[in-house]
Formats: C-alpha cells, structure tokens, sequence
C-alpha cells in the first residue's frame, strides 16, 4: 500500500516521535507522549499510533503482535484494529488513537488522542458500558466523568434513564443507584466510585436482554382532579390492573398534579395491603421518590411508571397467612385502622414521643402494642415521630441478632428495619394522609414478628465498659476494615464503630468506611440499603445520642454477620481507577 503523501511541517499540538526508517526496521515503536507511552506501528505502510497500555488491564501493547491490520494483546487476546483503537472484543474497551503527520522520514504524533475525552465521551463510553453489560468500561466511565467534575447527580441521571428505558418494574440497580446517590454527600472519591459503579453493574444486569420500554401514555392532555385518580387508583390496585394503574399514574403528570398529591396517589393505595411483598413495596417505591429528589421531578414520567407493579402485583401479609397464627395479627390490624381519624394527622414535630418510647414495640402483646400506637397518634404524636421510634426498635432487633441464629434468619429484621426507615420517608412527604399513616401498623406488627429472633439477645456494644481501641480515627477505621478482613464474630466491628463515635470522631468518614467495607464485598443490595437506612435515620438524632450509637450498631453487627466474601466483583473497580492512575498491573 502507498504511504499517505507528506503533509507540511506545523508541530503545534505534535510530537517527533521516530523516523520512518527506524519503523521500517522494528515495526513497532513505544515511545513517550504527552500523558502516556504510545505505540507506534508500521503495518501495509500504513504508521499508525494507539496508546501502548491495553485498556483491559493496562499490558503493552508493544508486546503483541500484529496481522491483517489487527492488533493482540498476549496478555488476554484481546484485538484491536491498528488504525483505531477500536477492539473486536468488546470486554476489553477500544484503545485511544492518535493523529499521524509525516514529514520525509520524521513522524510526527498529537499530543492528544483523536476522541476528545470530554463528559460527553465518557458519558457515551459509560453508555456502552450498561448496553453491553461491561463492568470495567462502566467503571471507566465512572472514574473518568468523576474526575472532569461532573457532579454525581447527573451521572445517577444518565444510569437512571438508561435503567427506565429497559426496566418492565422497579429492580434492585434502581435501588442502589438512589442509595448511591444519597450517601454520595459522606464519601470519599475511591468510595464513590465503587458504590456507583455497583450501582450502574446492577442496573446492567437489570436490562440485559430486556426490549425497551415504551409507556401507554396519559389520556390525551385530558385533566382530572386528585378525586378522581385516586378512586381511580385505589380500584386498580384492588383489582390487580397494570395498565390502568400506569395511565392513572401518567394521566395525574398530565394533569399537572404536585409531587405530594402523586405521592399520596401512590402510597395511599399501596397500604391497601399490610406489609406488601415483605415490605418491598413500600421501601422500593420510596426509592423511587428518593431518585427524582435527586434527578429533578420532570423525568417523574420515566421512573414511577416502574413501581406499578408495587400497586397490582404485591402480595399482602393477609393473603400469604403467616401472620394468621397464633394470634391472627391483621385482624388486629384492621381494628386498629378503623380507629384512625379520617381527617390527616399533624406532622410537626409538637408531638414529640417520650424517650425511650421505641420499646413499646419490643413488647409480647400485639394487642397493647397496637392500642398504644394508635392512642399516641390520636392524641397528637407526630407520625414521624412514631415512625423514627418504630425504626430504632427495629434497628435494636439488629443491633442485637444473636450468633446462634442462622445467617439466613436475618431477612426478616433487615427487611422490617428497611420498611421502618422507609415509612419514616414516606410519611415526611405524605402531609399526615390517614391511608398512609397506617402503615406505622404493619411496621409495628413487623417488628413484634422478628421477636423470637432476639432469643437470647446478643448484648449491645455500649452495656458495658469498651475494651482499649486504637488511638487515632484513621488506626481505628483501619482495625473496622481489618475486623472483615475475617470472621471474629459479629461484636467485634460494632464495639469499635460505638467506640469511634464515642470519641466524637469524623462521622462522614465513619461512614465512607462502612460504605468501602460493604462495597468491596460480593453482596446484594440489602447490605448498602441497610447501611444508607441507617446513616439517615442517625441523622434525625443528636450527635452522641443513644439512638445514633444504637443505629450504627445495628449497620455494624449486619455488615459484620455478612463478611468477608471472595470479594471478587469490585476488582473491574479496582482495575478501573488503577488504569487511570497509569499503574503497570502486570507488574504487580
């Protein structure tokens, strides 16, 4: 092949890298560039010019070979075409490429790759990533958009619309994609980037396979009044009806309805059945809300669409019967709800619960607790109020989760701590609503289930005098991390996490602590949705209360019971930020 016609000397932007006799000879060249080693390769006298480092873990490429104009890398045979960059192997990523000059025998190479490695590149790059299913072009992506500054939020966004065009129903990459976002604030940049890449992995998942989603749409501009859509919703949920749900839901966006009125027309009819789906429904629709907090309400139309099937499809206490026997709990319940006032509670804070309160609902009879609860509420305590007790009564079922039970049995009190932390964000929202009030039942009665898996209790990290502790934070969260480097049983890292609060030390980076031990894991996202319940629920209470020392014990003794795993999913990660640091991984 004839080689492309000189072009005249303009150096800007350009190296002198070699001669075109030197590439004759060796046919390949590494030479140093601006930011990184390139390759330089004559091939069918063509000079071509890719970064050097594979993308897929960073070996020379300078050790592979080449043949018909494509490239391998030997480490993992990964192939690129010479000109380009681009693989054949879409695992590996496309390599960068730069322009060549040639001037008589000098070849000259930009100083920068061809692809402007911009937001809007990365952004597509991370695309890619979730189309493909990628784990370490997400992770690249992440890493690169991070380090141009681009905020957090508008990254969630990009996962967030990728995840509503391939999701039938709300998942569980969804879910983590809001706890990412929400515990975004405490984390360190190594730490964030895990937990989003997590996150965007999950949502991955998620879609594989799936066709897009198309919405039915509203009713053609028509509008109609909250009355009308939420008797309209109401019927659909009882009667299981998918797409009558979704265009009541779409029709109250067309309607211009507010956020807390869409809101009331979601979680009034879904507390139609008690402790849905074992009290995913509530928590994951609370997601939902929590995403466009942080995504802007005007993609509301692409997201809620997704927790539908929360409405029609979940399944209630009442119908699967466990909670029948041996004292029938819904019919208490029921009882209970009658006795609500049909005008909305007070939510301001003026109706305070006694300290302490939250053991009202760690007592034997289901009846007293029930009474109690509704007593306080008709009397004016703020269903908040209840709802912050009812969450720490839940958190001290975790918090003291004996080693005798199974590691299986913790589902139940995970699952009863996370609806009680997410009734607590649902009720700040919902302006008293008396349909939704009721759930702080079902989170009572939930919790009053899980008492048999306190028998015997595991004793609390602050009842008696702390044992010695490292002397510095950063000693001390070094020893939490080393404490799930192996199983030394689940008491361990919360004696340290009570000890570290109780020396007033930096809770955000308490926090990016328990969030890297949690995410370097191979788990699932209960333990990062355990976590964020908690660091938010700690926030309702003052710094060095009992209540948030009990919260992070809680979070503790769960993500200790859990660890270590093989921790083999975060090292695409791994990978990811040490590629772009510039590590040589070959070289260990």
């Amino acid at each position: 092949m004839t080689p492309p016609a000189p072009v005249s000397s303009d150096p800007t932007g350009f190296f002198h890298a070699a001669t075109i006799t030197e590439l004759k000879e060796k046919k390949m060249v590494t030479v140093a560039g601006a930011d990184r080693p390139v390759l330089l390769c004559w091939h069918d006298g063509i000079v071509s010019a890719l970064d050097d480092r594979c993308p897929h873990m960073g070996f020379p490429l300078a050790k592979g070979s080449v043949r018909d104009g494509i490239l391998t890398c030997h480490w993992h045979h990964a192939r690129f075409d010479l000109r380009s960059g681009c693989t054949f192997d879409l695992w590996a990523d496309d390599t960068p490429s730069f322009e060549v000059r040639i001037e008589g025998d000098d070849v000259w190479v930009a100083r920068r790759p061809r692809q402007r490695a911009d937001a809007a590149f990365y952004s597509a790059r991370l695309r890619r990533g979730l189309e493909q299913g990628i784990g370490l072009v997400q992770a690249k992506g992440i890493v690169a958009l991070l380090d141009l500054r681009e905020p957090v939020e508008t990254i969630v966004r990009r996962v967030a619309e990728f995840g509503a065009q391939h999701h039938r129903s709300w998942r569980d990459g969804m879910t983590l994609l809001t706890i990412a976002a929400r515990l975004s604030p405490w984390l360190s940049k190594t730490t964030r980037v895990y937990v989003l890449a997590v996150a965007a992995r999950t949502v991955g998942q998620n879609c594989a396979g799936q066709a897009p989603r198309h919405s039915p749409g509203g009713f053609g501009g028509e509008r109609f009044d909250e009355d009308r859509l939420n008797r309209w919703m109401f019927h659909w949920a009882r009667v299981r009806h998918d797409d009558g749900a979704e265009r009541t839901l779409l029709a109250a966006l067309e309607s211009g309805l507010a956020p807390g009125a869409v809101h009331r027309l979601v979680f009034g009819p879904l507390q139609e059945r008690i402790y849905a789906d074992t009290g995913h429904a509530l928590d994951l629709s609370n997601k939902a809300f929590e995403l466009l907090e942080v995504i802007g309400w005007e993609h509301a139309a692409r997201m809620l669409p997704l927790i539908v099937q929360n409405l029609t499809q979940s399944q209630s206490e009442e119908e699967s019967g466990s909670w029948r026997a041996p004292t029938d709990l819904i019919e208490l319940i029921r009882e209970a709800e009658a006795g609500l006032r049909e005008d909305r509670y007070l939510m301001e804070a003026g109706g305070a619960c006694r300290p302490e309160f939250y053991r009202l609902f760690l007592g034997e009879d289901p009846g007293v607790i029930l009474k109690t609860l509704l007593d306080a509420l008709n009397d004016g305590t703020s269903p908040v109020a209840i709802a912050r007790h009812l969450a720490l009564a839940a958190a001290w079922r975790l918090a003291c989760f004996p080693e005798s039970n199974d590691i299986e049995d913790w589902f139940a009190p995970m699952h009863t701590f996370s609806f009680c932390h997410a009734l607590c964000q649902v009720l700040v929202r919902s302006e008293g609503e008396t349909a939704v009030v009721r759930g702080l039942f079902h989170a009572a009665m939930s919790i009053y289930t899980d008492r048999f898996l306190n028998l015997p209790r595991a004793p609390l990290p602050g009842e008696k005098a702390l044992d010695p502790l490292p002397g510095t934070p950063d000693e001390l969260r070094q020893q939490m991390l080393s404490v799930l480097d192996q199983r030394r049983g689940w008491s361990e890292l919360p004696r340290l996490v009570t000890g570290y609060l109780r020396r007033g030390y930096p809770e955000a980076a308490l926090i990016d602590t328990l969030a890297f031990g949690t995410v370097r894991e191979d788990l699932d996202f209960h333990m990062l949705q355990v976590l964020e319940a908690g660091v938010t629920e700690a926030a309702t209470w003052p710094q060095g209360s009992t209540e948030r020392e009990l919260l992070y014990a809680a979070v503790a003794r769960h993500l200790a019971a859990h660890c270590p795993t093989t921790r083999s999913s975060g090292q695409p990660v791994a990978v990811a930020l040490r590629l772009h640091r510039g590590e040589e991984l070959h070289a260990g």
